[in-house]
């Protein structure tokens, strides 16, 4: 729905208001994770609403990607996101696994920070991309517009094989930061590691997470 609506009321509104709910989310996870306050069921409302924002963001962002690129430069631009997020990934599990258990607080309180700061950017530096050519008509922002539109693209049989296969690989990759680190975070409360000269290292379970990916 968020790539519907990107289409409609414009690339940069929706990054906005994703970026704007996350800080709002963020900033709950804060408080109620707090020495003062703690409830993991706020917090899990509060990652469900970061997870609507992202759904807004992700398919506004990529859009823009599209419309600011040239068929030549395209594969250079997504390149550099492909490998700049990965990196992001990799930096942030590992820094969050390894200071999850003991410094989940401060932990919050840098993400609250980084979640302002990125979305004072994205209001502050980013220019809409979308040129609105037409009005949107009554019942174009509904969900049976969007299905009728989508419903287009499933006409592409390799298309949807595509899609298909990448669902079928992200339900075993999502795994490791849901099944598995539960798993691992309940069973594994101290493993020792040896690394030979350099000495032994004890690891949780959320740390062998981070570790892994």
């Amino acid at each position: 729905y968020g790539g519907h609506l990107a289409d409609l009321i414009g690339r940069k509104k929706l990054m906005v208001t994703g970026e704007l709910l996350k800080v709002f989310a963020f900033l709950g996870m804060v408080i109620c994770n707090s020495p003062m306050f703690h409830s993991p069921w706020i917090t899990f409302v509060m990652l469900l609403v970061i997870g609507v924002a992202q759904g807004l963001i992700n398919p506004a962002g990529e859009a823009m990607l599209i419309d600011v690129s040239t068929p030549e430069n395209r594969s250079f631009m997504y390149s550099v996101s492909y490998w700049a997020n990965n990196l992001s990934i990799l930096i942030g599990i590992m820094v969050g696994g390894w200071f999850f258990v003991d410094y989940l607080f401060p932990l919050l309180v840098v993400l609250f920070f980084m979640s302002f700061v990125t979305a004072w950017l994205t209001i502050s530096l980013i220019s809409e991309t979308l040129q609105q050519k037409t009005v949107p008509q009554k019942g174009t922002y509904g969900l049976m517009k969007m299905f009728k539109n989508y419903g287009q693209v499933l006409h592409d049989y390799r298309f949807l094989l595509y899609t298909i296969g990448g669902i079928a690989i992200m339900s075993i990759e999502f795994q490791r930061s849901n099944y598995i680190s539960v798993r691992l975070a309940e069973d594994v409360k101290a493993l020792l590691v040896h690394l030979g000269p350099l000495g032994d290292i004890s690891l949780n379970g959320v740390q062998i997470v981070s570790v892994l990916t």
